[in-house]
């Protein structure tokens, strides 16, 4: 499903993209990874801290987007704000999820 999305969007964005075109299919490959793997790590562990991993991966994949369709196709006046909103909050889960898995790992004394 991913991968249909991903191409929908190289699709729409391909006209505009010029000699970018390869690193942003590289980087939109690697960032769709890092989204599955997110999710394959909540199908498999189900915890607190693995869904805040994936809703900060899916928030990081819509900002990314966002990002690309407002340089490469079509800008609109709202994206500036639902991009930083986004992104603010992917990082937020994603850092949540780091010192969750930190902090169970740790020895307590």
């Amino acid at each position: 499903m991913d991968l249909l999305r991903f191409d929908y969007l190289i699709g729409l964005l391909k006209p505009n993209l010029g000699e970018l075109f390869y690193p942003v299919v590289v980087y939109g490959v690697a960032v769709s990874i890092f989204g599955l793997v997110a999710t394959l790590n909540f199908v498999t562990t189900r915890t607190k801290a693995s869904l805040f991993l994936v809703v900060g991966a899916m928030l990081f994949v819509i900002s990314d987007s966002m990002i690309a369709l407002n340089k490469f196709h079509e800008p609109q006046t709202i994206y500036p704000v639902a991009i930083m909103v986004t992104y603010i909050l992917a990082q937020y889960l994603i850092y949540r999820f780091v010192i969750r898995k930190e902090n169970k790992g740790s020895v307590k004394t």
